[in-house]
């Protein structure tokens, strides 16, 4: 059954950190390209899983990317690292596009140090209590508007890593696309604006700010193959 890796709990934020080599964006020194793909995938984050506020260890593997194919029609795919790097194993679509998913989008973007910062029990008590008034039926609208004012003032939505998620169509309900193992395990939402001045999904001042689209990153209990792809409302 696919879940949340609920501990640790920490979110993404802009600086070094400190002996820990966490980047977002740049470019992998090896291209990404998808089987039959014209182009190769976009590096999110390079996170070093020696940090203990990381939720996710894989053996053998120190430095974790994680990659994303939004030109490719924003389709799901999945990839795991090898010796020789990273392979991908699986994906939705190759129709690639330009201008998606606006205009001039980039090849990469900057490279940025990162730091994760622990998420303290006050916000996972906050975050919990704003996921729960969303899936109550009908909606704790009073209690969604107080705990969405609360978290705005913290900078949510963030990228987070582990714990429980807002999730706008649930866990995604996916097998392993290599070993169609037990269970994938969700361990982190990345939003439309993880770094300031770089947008993922939507440029436009606008709307940049309240862009609902999250990309997701599972995890196969199994064999560590990774799962990726975006949902919205």
């Amino acid at each position: 059954m696919n879940h949340f890796i609920e501990n640790p709990v920490s979110r993404a934020l802009e600086g070094a950190g400190g002996s820990f080599l966490h980047t977002f964006g740049g470019e992998l020194e090896h291209p990404v390209f998808p089987p039959g793909g014209k182009a190769p995938c976009h590096l999110l984050y390079t996170i070093d899983t020696d940090d203990p506020l990381f939720p996710v260890k894989i053996d053998g593997v120190r430095m974790l990317p994680l990659i994303y194919c939004q030109q490719y029609h924003a389709a799901a795919m999945g990839y795991r690292l090898t010796g020789s790097g990273i392979e991908v194993v699986y994906i939705e679509s190759l129709e690639w596009m330009d201008d998606f998913p606006y205009d001039r989008y980039p090849s990469s973007f900057p490279r940025r140090d990162i730091r994760l910062e622990q998420v303290g029990p006050d916000v996972v008590d906050l975050l919990g209590r704003y996921i729960d008034a969303n899936e109550t039926v009908p909606r704790d609208w009073d209690n969604i508007h107080a705990c969405k004012k609360d978290l705005k003032a913290l900078g949510y939505p963030f990228t987070q890593f582990g714990g429980r998620h807002m999730m706008w169509q649930d866990i995604p309900d996916v097998d392993c696309p290599s070993c169609h193992g037990s269970s994938m395990g969700l361990f982190g939402v990345v939003w439309n604006v993880p770094v300031k001045g770089v947008c993922l999904w939507d440029d436009d001042p606008e709307y940049r700010d309240c862009c609902n689209v999250q990309i997701i990153y599972q995890i196969c209990s199994d064999c560590s193959t990774i799962h990726v792809c975006n949902r919205c409302t």
